[in-house]
């Protein structure tokens, strides 16, 4: 019997940033949910908010917990601090980049 790996939901609660994605939420399924401004990441943000990286961010799942890695130049932020590495609780608010955009983990 084939075992297939647990299904991951990472959902994101948009509180403040651009206007088509404020006050919505994203539903992501994979090994990992890349954030950024690139085409190629999951959570797509405008190519002209400059303060978010092309590849700003990663949320990958280590067993029941989800890892949130900062790769950006102008930093990501949990509830206010400044991370390189963090294991998100639900109800933390990630903001992407100094001043920018903010979600929710849920």
């Amino acid at each position: 019997m084939n075992k297939q790996p647990p299904v991951i939901v990472v959902q994101l609660f948009h509180i403040k940033g651009p206007v088509p994605l404020s006050g919505k939420e994203s539903t992501f399924y994979g090994a990992s949910v890349t954030i950024g401004r690139n085409p190629t990441c999951h959570l797509r943000f405008p190519t002209d908010l400059t303060y978010i990286s092309r590849q700003h961010a990663e949320i990958i799942r280590e067993g029941n917990q989800f890892k949130l890695i900062d790769h950006s130049a102008n930093g990501t932020f949990v509830n206010g601090k400044k991370i390189k590495e963090v294991y998100l609780k639900d109800g933390d608010v990630l903001m992407i980049g100094e001043g920018g955009p903010q979600v929710s983990f849920l």
